[in-house]
């Protein structure tokens, strides 16, 4: 009876043990899975995930317990429509996102770019792991208008006037505008510091000639340009004053013409319009400045 009792005893004693060890095992196995840092993270992009949609992206694991398989990737981006989504899966290791070829499929945020998600599964036996990375897909600026807002004469003068223009954009904290003039050399440049949209103004643009606003918008990822023309104020009518091939029909202005380059350099003065071939090359355009001080453009034939 003795020897039974300690039997009995001895296989409690183990039955303890054995659970005190399965125990521990599984204290073991839990804080092991408590520490896995398991982080999805890009070969090419940084934390920010801020990065060129017209460029593939690679991505990897980071902090993997030993033996993951069946893994499972999903890039997932918002459709234009608002309502789906468009989704890139991998069962590989790694993970590589193709660029974006139309942006305009996608549905853009307010912040001019498209945001999706990224997400990983994957099992070590039984246990499963998981980890999200979010992508910014930065877009290349847009120019969405050019709006000509205002036009006054400069210094009461009628030769030259003050131009200002609204121009409104996206995806840029910048723009440069650029305004060149058909009779002038150069060209009159800007540059505005202002998110969204701007007003330039450009002073005594020549009244006698169209001007034309080159706008640029550029970011890191591209650059959007347009070109607008804006049409001379006096107009180009030559109809029954000095057209080449018509009789002007003012005789008091047939007299004492003045004649100069697009560019304002005087070439000489004429006392009729039957010298004019006299002194214009044929083939070039001049303006004309008329007895009573107006200015036409002429077109030596």
């Amino acid at each position: 009876m003795v020897t039974f009792i300690l039997i009995m005893n001895r296989l409690k004693n183990i039955f303890q043990l054995t659970a005190l060890l399965l125990w521990a095992t599984n204290c073991l196995a839990q804080t092991e899975l408590e520490t896995v840092d398991l982080r999805i993270v890009s070969t090419d992009i940084d934390s920010t995930g801020y990065a060129s949609a017209y460029s593939s992206h690679h991505f990897v694991l980071s902090g993997a317990p030993e033996g993951l398989s069946n893994h499972n990737w999903e890039l997932r981006l918002p459709l234009a429509d608002e309502a789906s989504q468009a989704v890139v899966t991998s069962n590989t290791a790694e993970f590589t996102i193709p660029s974006i070829t139309n942006e305009k499929f996608y549905a853009i945020s307010d912040n001019h770019e498209i945001v999706g998600e990224i997400s990983y599964t994957g099992y070590q036996g039984q246990q499963e792991y998981t980890a999200t990375y979010m992508i910014r897909l930065q877009l290349r600026p847009h120019i969405l208008a050019i709006e000509v807002l205002n036009k006054e004469w400069s210094d009461s003068s009628e030769d030259y006037y003050d131009l200002t223009v609204g121009i409104r954009y996206e995806g840029c904290s910048y723009i440069f505008s650029s305004l060149e003039e058909e009779n002038g050399i150069w060209a009159n440049s800007q540059t505005s510091y202002e998110p969204d949209s701007s007003r330039v103004t450009y002073n005594r643009v020549d009244a006698w000639g169209n001007a034309y606003l080159t706008v640029t918008a550029r970011n890191d990822y591209g650059t959007d340009t347009k070109t607008i023309e804006i049409p001379c104020p006096k107009g180009y009518d030559l109809s029954g004053i000095y057209s080449h091939s018509t009789e002007t029909t003012d005789k008091n202005q047939a007299h004492n013409i003045d004649v100069f380059t697009l560019n304002g350099k005087f070439v000489a003065r004429t006392n009729c319009k039957s010298e004019l071939p006299s002194v214009c090359k044929k083939g070039n355009t001049y303006i004309l400045k008329l007895q009573n001080g107006k200015h036409i453009k002429y077109l030596q034939k």
